[in-house]
């Protein structure tokens, strides 16, 4: 199906890779091709549309000619399958720099004891986010803001973890704060150790 719909548009496929990716845990498709430039588009969005293209494809081909029963048997059956389509590791090379990023500013949030706020994003973003945070026990995550401006807020909870590191996966240090910074603060020197 993801051959026939990008293969519909006159876009060459090389070749298509299949991994499971580390955080969100699901089936992602890599798309090798001479065309990425196009299906990938300006920031991601002609591959985010992609994605949500041939999501909706496979669900409505699972369900055609199916009794509403049958539909919500298949729907049981299918409810942990999850997967995705990259373009070249578009969206892999993007996730890993959001990474990065991430662990920076919980870095931040334990060395300050603080809260740390994040530029507005894209939901799926937020939802890696909060995905990779809800594993670690010094740091909570949660949503702000309505629309373009919905961003996330790392809240240092001050639990301690055995793990002895000070990555996403370590230890916590300092004491909590109500405090909020985003990274203007620390960039103009606003938020001092």
């Amino acid at each position: 199906m993801i051959e026939d719909i990008i293969q519909s548009g006159g876009f060459t496929i090389n070749d298509i890779e299949e991994r499971i990716d580390d955080v969100t845990e699901c089936t992602v498709f890599n798309v090798r091709t001479a065309d990425a430039r196009h299906l990938i588009g300006r920031n991601g969005d002609v591959a985010r549309a992609l994605n949500h293209l041939v999501q909706k494809s496979i669900e409505q081909s699972r369900y055609v000619g199916l009794s509403e029963e049958a539909r919500e048997e298949k729907r049981e059956e299918y409810k942990d399958q999850r997967y995705s389509i990259d373009i070249d590791d578009y969206f892999k090379k993007y996730m890993d720099r959001i990474k990065m990023q991430v662990d920076m500013l919980v870095n931040r949030a334990r060395s300050f004891g603080s809260d740390v706020a994040m530029e507005p994003m894209e939901p799926y973003d937020r939802m890696i986010i909060h995905s990779m945070i809800k594993k670690l026990p010094d740091i909570s995550s949660t949503s702000y803001g309505k629309g373009k401006d919905r961003h996330i807020v790392l809240k240092y909870t001050g639990e301690q973890n055995n793990a002895g590191s000070n990555s996403t996966s370590g230890t916590s240090t300092g004491s909590p704060s109500q405090e909020t910074h985003n990274l203007d603060d620390f960039a103009s020197g606003k938020v001092y150790v």
